[in-house]
């Protein structure tokens, strides 16, 4: 048996190259951006945070500032606003998100095609099954497959959706879900602190709060439903990814 690749094959090996070269590079473009709005959040969070920690310390001083009900109301306002842009930059991430796994599965996808094609240049078939290509009792496998490193299925991708600390992108949404509902609520602790504060102004900053948690909760299970259904969680299909009837084998 010659073992060569055909012209089909390197046609095919070109344009997979090509096309996991545009993958790399936008998947570089997708951190970049996630990064970029973490930061963007941090930020927000940050003056928030400090304009906070400032009115409190005045507020307590002898012959301090006295906070009115007026202003409570436009700070309250205020944290609505941060509240929306965290929930859009949040939505966002998620968006990234989901678009870093489809890319990681297609890449998964491609690199089982060009391993099919070298399965192929030893063996003499394309293999029926991913399970072909870690299969020990073949010549593919002991010259080229027992080297490979990087997965060929989504098993890893499945496994890092099930568990928050087992993904760095959903724990890191969570943090910033956690730092955002925290500024959000920080008027509801003030009021609980303050004796001169008014459960009218209590229930405004609460349900402000309750609003931006419902928000980020109805985002992540959107999100989730979404990702279980492009991931198939818990599907294994058992049917051939190349059909071998019609490509006639090496000769």
């Amino acid at each position: 048996m010659e073992r060569v690749y055909s012209e089909d094959d390197k046609i095919c090996f070109n344009n997979i190259n090509t096309e996991m070269a545009m993958l790399a590079e936008y998947l570089a473009d997708c951190n970049a951006r996630k990064y970029s709005l973490f930061k963007l959040s941090l930020v927000v969070s940050s003056v928030v945070v400090t304009a906070l920690m400032t009115i409190f310390k005045l507020y307590s001083e002898d012959g301090g500032i006295t906070i009115k009900a007026p202003f409570n109301y436009i700070f309250g306002a205020i944290l609505v606003l941060i509240g929306l842009i965290n929930i859009v930059i949040i939505k966002e991430l998620l968006s990234i998100h989901a678009s870093r796994l489809i890319t990681y599965r297609q890449m998964n996808c491609f690199r089982q095609a060009l391993d099919s094609i070298k399965y192929r240049k030893f063996e003499g078939c394309y293999p029926d099954s991913v399970d072909c290509l870690k299969s020990s009792d073949t010549e593919y496998w002991n010259i080229l497959g027992k080297h490979r490193k990087l997965p060929l299925d989504n098993e890893g991708l499945v496994l890092s959706e099930r568990g928050l600390f087992r993904s760095p992108d959903k724990f890191m949404i969570f943090i910033l879900a956690l730092i955002s509902a925290l500024v959000i609520f920080s008027p509801v602790i003030y009021m609980a602190w303050s004796p001169d504060s008014t459960y009218r102004e209590g229930l405004y900053s609460g349900l402000v709060g309750m609003l931006f948690v419902a928000g980020f909760f109805v985002q992540f299970r959107d999100s989730r439903k979404r990702l279980r259904a492009q991931l198939k969680f818990g599907k294994t299909p058992e049917t051939s990814f190349v059909n071998t009837d019609t490509i006639p084998p090496v000769s």
